[in-house]
């Protein structure tokens, strides 16, 4: 990020500033695995050196030589939960304030070489981009009309005084243009330039680059959010169902009066009512905003709480591994982080995609890896 930012001109203490807002956004993700893995090789090392079994021999029981790591674990989830929850949107608006203002000085940032970028209600792909110059620009957007067109462009070269007035402004050559009908099926108007002056928005540039995502709100903020799309389901199950209800009503009402008519046959009045009853029945009444919240929030508490149940289970881990110190600490760790990690891209996965709870979704991998610490102390305490 800082050398493609640093490539167009930017100031070295902006970019400064954009990589220290987003680090939480990276350590959020570190705690609970440096914690993992730091506890397997410190108590790896323990019982290489044979400290465990002095300490022990001294009469120290096994519960307290394991209160600083658990001690530990508590101070890492704490930090990780305050990481999750105000260093990450804190950072996330502050990177975004200072992005936007950096975007306003210098819009050839968003202009990337070889990339395709979506604008509120237009789409912009771009090729090889040097020295304010865009090569193969292709262009999908609207007209005054609302009809959709495309431009194609040879190449495109920024205005020197762009940005202002809030403007991207690009000077486009060996234009062709496609404008097609949209009541005229089949019907386009063709048409081709030398030159074309094609204007950009930068604040549609700035709200479609910079959208917090549920990871990036505070609990509080996912909470509410929670709540208010709960409310906005419920309305929509409560509307389906009185619609079912009324469809009864008037499949009823057909039939009866097909009766009292001495009708046998369905007609397609009977039909078609069934038809709508049988799909009001079947809708899947869902809304994927909704559970990718609810993923968020056990998210912003399962990944703290990782860190106490990764050391849990560090500690017997760690003292059963009698030889290898260090490098077998390290081993044990790293297949344990990816475990974990498959269970949480997985369960993150199937919860977006199905209707899996949210809950078993994302707390799965910290339930098996709690289980398994606590298999593996009562292993060593039968020892």
């Amino acid at each position: 990020m800082a050398e493609e930012i640093l490539s167009k001109n930017v100031a070295p203490g902006d970019v400064l500033r954009l990589i220290v807002y987003a680090v939480p956004n990276i350590i959020s993700y570190s705690f609970p695995f440096s914690a993992l893995v730091g506890g397997l090789m410190a108590v790896g090392r323990l019982v290489g050196d044979n400290e465990i079994l002095a300490m022990q021999s001294a009469g120290i029981p096994l519960t307290a030589i394991a209160l600083p790591i658990f001690t530990l674990g508590l101070i890492f989830g704490i930090l990780s939960y305050f990481s999750n929850d105000v260093l990450l949107p804190a950072g996330t608006m502050k990177f975004n304030t200072l992005y936007r203002e950096i975007l306003y000085s210098n819009p050839a940032l968003e202009l990337e070489a070889y990339s395709i970028k979506r604008y509120r209600d237009r789409v912009i792909a771009t090729g090889k981009v040097e020295a304010g110059t865009i090569e193969d620009i292709l262009i999908f957007d609207q007209d005054e009309k609302k009809n959709r067109r495309t431009i194609n462009a040879s190449k495109g070269v920024l205005d020197k005084n762009y940005g202002s007035g809030g403007i991207i402004s690009l000077r486009l050559y060996d234009v062709v243009s496609i404008v097609s009908d949209q009541k005229r099926r089949g019907f386009y108007e063709y048409s081709r330039a030398d030159v074309m002056e094609y204007n950009i928005l930068l604040k549609d540039i700035s709200l479609a680059v910079h959208s917090l995502t549920p990871r990036e709100k505070s609990v509080r903020d996912i909470l509410s959010v929670i709540e208010e799309k709960k409310n906005q389901l419920a309305q929509r199950v409560t509307h389906n169902r009185q619609q079912e209800e009324q469809l009864r009503e008037d499949l009823s009402a057909v039939y009866l009066e097909n009766f009292l008519a001495g009708k046998t046959s369905l007609g397609p009045r009977i039909t078609a009512k069934q038809e709508q009853l049988k799909t009001a029945r079947e809708r899947d009444i869902r809304d994927r905003s909704l559970q990718m919240h609810l993923l968020e929030f056990h998210k912003k508490i399962a990944l703290p709480a990782a860190c106490v149940i990764f050391l849990l289970f560090a500690f017997p881990a760690g003292v059963l591994t009698r030889k290898g110190g260090r490098s077998i600490g390290f081993g044990i760790g790293l297949f344990v982080c990816m475990l974990y990690w498959g269970f949480l891209f997985a369960g993150q996965t199937l919860g977006i995609r199905s209707n899996l709870s949210p809950w078993i979704a994302i707390w799965a991998g910290n339930l098996v890896i709690l289980a398994s610490g606590i298999i593996l102390l009562f292993i060593r305490s039968r020892r």
